[in-house]
């Protein structure tokens, strides 16, 4: 729920309110990798290169612990799913000057 309100918040220009629920939604489910992925990117558009990087990291982190793990349900399997499109456009971002 928390991810498809810091969606709707995002498109509706509410950058604070969709950080926020991103956050709690990782806090919530700390191996929620689209969440993470979503963070970062709006890290970028606020203009924090840093977060986003750091992020980034912790990205590569869970994604590399959760190597090889097969999710247990469908819900599950949202939570982890990291789709090659999402990283490889967040590495591209950050790359950029």
């Amino acid at each position: 729920a928390r991810f498809g309100r810091a969606r709707v918040a995002d498109s509706l220009g509410e950058t604070g309110i969709a950080r926020e629920e991103l956050q709690r939604a990782i806090q919530d489910e700390p191996n929620f990798l689209a969440a993470r992925i979503a963070l970062a990117h709006l890290w970028l558009r606020s203009g924090d290169k840093r977060a986003a990087s750091e992020e980034s990291q912790r990205i590569r982190e869970v994604a590399s612990q959760l190597d090889g793990v097969h999710p247990e349900s469908d819900y599950e399997g949202e939570l982890l799913r990291l789709t090659p499109e999402s990283w490889r456009s967040l590495q591209q971002k950050l790359s950029e000057p």
